[in-house]
This record gives C-alpha cells, structure tokens and sequence, in this order.
C-alpha cells in the first residue's frame, strides 16, 4: 500500500501535480470533469513527467490510498460552492462566503487557494452556516 499526499504520490510514481491535466494517481480522471468516473491508471498511460522515463515505483492504482484531507476539502468545496450555489443562488453564497474566507498567501496554495476553502474556512462555514 502506498500513502501520502496528492505530491508525494504523484512524485513517487512520476505523474504530475495535482494541477495536471489528468491529476490523479489512481485514475485517469481529467481536471475538466472530477464528478465523472474514469478507468484505473495502467502502465500504458504517459501522464508523467517524462514519459519516456519508468517512474520510480509501479504501484497498483488499487494499492494507493489517498489522504482523507483531499477528500474532505474536495467534497466540501464542491458542497458549498457547487451545490448551496444551485439550491440558494450564487449571491447568497457568496455573501455568506464573504465573512469567512481569509486572506491567502501568495503562491503557497496554488489554484485552490484562490478557488476553493481551505480546511479552516470550511469549519467556519459548518459553525456559521447560512445566517
């Protein structure tokens, strides 16, 4: 079994970063369509780095196993933003996000930091809620 984070697995079995275009480790999912499902990565795909290079470690996509937090953040975000957007109007939505979204710093995020809620904001918005 193989365990980290979405970096350390994808570095560990030479794919690129979770801003890829077909992200994740254990699927060919593309980055334009997460809510769709996608066969299992097999040693055919040349979704890394440097596809003419082996990666490090061949490891079974059913051996990985991703770090909850990634899951907890994606299904959160998608949630909130996706979801409450539809059923109560964007607007609202992003009133209520207004007062608990932070201040992010620059570069140490990357695309979700500027799209989604971290870990934290996410708290707020459950003990918040939509007042």
């Amino acid at each position: 079994m193989l365990n980290g984070d979405w970096l350390f697995i994808n570095t560990v079995l030479g794919l690129k970063s979770a801003s890829a275009k077909h992200p994740c480790p254990i699927c060919i999912v593309s980055s334009n369509n997460f809510l769709r499902t996608a066969r299992y990565r097999n040693s055919n795909d040349k979704h890394s780095l440097n596809p003419a290079q082996p990666s490090l470690l061949h490891i079974d996509p059913e051996r990985v196993v991703p770090t909850p937090l990634h899951f907890f953040l994606g299904i959160s975000n998608r949630i909130i933003l996706d979801a409450f957007s539809e059923l109560l109007g964007k607007n609202l939505v992003e009133e209520a996000l207004k007062s608990i979204t932070t201040i992010h710093s620059a570069g140490c995020g990357g695309k979700s930091d500027l799209f989604d809620l971290n870990g934290s904001e996410i708290r707020k918005w459950i003990k918040k809620g939509l007042q």
